[in-house]
Formats: structure tokens, sequence, C-alpha cells
């Protein structure tokens, strides 16, 4: 990151370039084992329950039989139907 002030001598000014930034919001999906980590995906903008329902229905969910699927405090995480496709391949949530 840039500094947006700087200090030069006395009675000159001070001249420096600085890079134009787009800050753009971006989203990385990715599911971790214990072997490394599975699926990720990477998403431009926030994530909302939509995108996170497509991403684990088509690349999670054959990752998560027999397994514990933790999912943290995330709004896009507390729709119901996630943990009843979760244990319907018998993960636990």
């Amino acid at each position: 990151m840039t500094c947006g002030w700087g200090w030069s001598l006395s009675g000159t000014r001070l001249v420096e370039s600085v890079p134009h930034v787009n800050w753009q919001r971006g989203t990385l999906l990715c599911g971790f084992r214990c072997d490394g980590p599975i699926t990720p995906e990477v998403v431009d903008g926030s994530i909302k329950g939509e995108i996170y329902d497509c991403w684990a229905a088509q690349h999670l969910i054959k990752y998560s039989t027999g397994n514990i699927v933790v999912m943290d405090n995330l709004n896009s995480h507390k729709v119901v139907c996630f943990k009843v496709t979760f244990e319907s391949v018998g993960a636990r949530v």
C-alpha cells in the first residue's frame, strides 16, 4: 500500500507516483481436508447464498460423504437446505 503523504526537503515539493488501484472485492470459496484444500473457486464480489448453494451442490458435496462439514457464522451458511443436503450424503454438519 502506498502512503498518501510524505516528506521532502524544506521548500521542495514531493513528487512520487502512486499506482492506480481499482479496489474490488473478491471471495475465495474452498474446502479443506487433512490432505489439503479441495474445490477452490474465486468469485467476483461478495458471496451470496445462491452462489454458495451452487458451489456446495456442484463441488463440495462430492467430497463430504462421511465427513464433518464445518461452517462459520456467515449468513450464506445459515440456510437450512445446506444441513439437509450434507446430511443426505452421510456428512455431519
